[in-house]
């Protein structure tokens, strides 16, 4: 007996069974996912319906809407659709006969010309394409066009009134549902402002601080997180502060002791000199080693006075001294010139 082979199918239908007939026949489904933002694309496209669905860019896209043309709730306008597609792809032949014999033009869903001579079109590119559309068809082809006119009007409007927003409607109009969102963007711009308005003081702000402000809508969890941190934050930066200020002190004594002043104006002194660089710091430790050595020569030589000026720093100096006998001659004149008569009577002096 000769053995025939097939060498050429095509399959039109499958249906799903409990127990094939082939033993070990496998059935393999895709399904390609789209996002909201994908199909609002492919709609305005036309590649895929006015509300996105029934998306066809790829010959997979192709036969996934085939399959599901059962699915479809105008299935005229469906078929009108998948077989513009189908030309488009230069795939028709994937189209069923169920679908029936009639064609529609290539192009976009916009470019029917009901002016033409019956049977024909205008295709979006100025050739005519012969068609064989049934009164059905177009008048689905047509509504479909109209529909897709509509969404695309719909959303530049939408977009329009959202490009109008300020940042704190924005961040509200985030938090709306869609029916919230298109009644919030049919408002007017003040009444916008009053919904804003009216959220804040509904949702107060509970705690506010280097981390950023938190709301009563907030996670508690996150906001005592963020005061735990601010906390931490600000006694690391004290505790930052307490030591350079103790190390700076320490320079004071070691560096500056002889010049006039108190403790802090010195530190003060001293943090912002660094800041200049070593040649300041060396500067001021040049007059710090001349004030020394004036110290020296007024309050151990006990050289001359040279006027007023003079004489009332050393009364200090002594008055000083006589209250604590345990005073240098050069502690003591460094601290007359530390009161308010010394400096004076040293920024005096001629």
């Amino acid at each position: 007996m000769k053995k025939r082979v097939m060498r050429k199918a095509r399959l039109d239908e499958i249906s799903l069974v409990d127990r094939p007939a082939q033993v070990g026949a496998k059935v393999v489904m895709r399904k390609r996912d789209f996002s909201a933002q994908q199909r609002e694309d492919l709609a305005d496209s036309g590649k895929a319906m006015p509300d996105g669905s029934y998306p066809i860019a790829t010959e997979q896209d192709l036969k996934n809407a085939i399959q599901a043309i059962g699915r479809a709730k105008d299935r005229a306008a469906v078929v009108a659709h998948i077989k513009t597609r189908a030309r488009a792809l230069g795939l028709s032949e994937l189209v069923p006969d169920s679908f029936g014999k009639s064609d529609i033009p290539q192009g976009s869903a916009g470019s029917l010309n009901t002016g033409q001579p019956s049977g024909s079109s205008q295709a979006a590119d100025g050739g005519n394409l012969e068609t064989h559309m049934t009164p059905e068809e177009k008048a689905a082809f047509e509504k479909a066009a109209q529909e897709k006119l509509e969404a695309m009007q719909k959303r530049a409007e939408r977009a329009e009134k959202l490009a109008q927003l300020s940042d704190s409607q924005k961040s509200l109009f985030a938090k709306m549902d869609e029916k919230e969102q298109d009644a919030f963007l049919g408002l007017t711009p003040e009444a916008r402002e009053t919904e804003v308005r009216k959220s804040l003081e509904a949702n107060p702000i509970v705690y506010e601080g280097p981390s950023g402000a938190f709301r009563k809508s907030d996670d508690p969890r996150l906001v005592a997180m963020a005061k735990k941190a601010d906390t931490a934050d600000a006694a690391r930066a004290e505790a930052e502060k307490l030591a350079k200020r103790e190390t700076l002190a320490k320079r004071v004594k070691d560096e500056i002791p002889a010049l006039v002043g108190d403790e802090e104006t010195k530190i003060a002194v001293l943090s912002a000199v660094d800041t200049l660089g070593e040649k300041a710091v060396a500067l001021l430790k040049a007059a710090n080693a001349a004030a020394a050595d004036l110290l020296q020569r007024k309050g151990v030589q006990g050289e001359p006075k040279t006027g007023s000026s003079d004489e009332v720093i050393e009364a200090i100096a002594k008055r000083l001294k006589n209250e604590n006998p345990k005073l240098t001659d050069a502690k003591a004149y460094r601290l007359a010139l530390e009161t308010p008569e010394g400096l004076k009577a040293y920024a005096s002096r001629s």
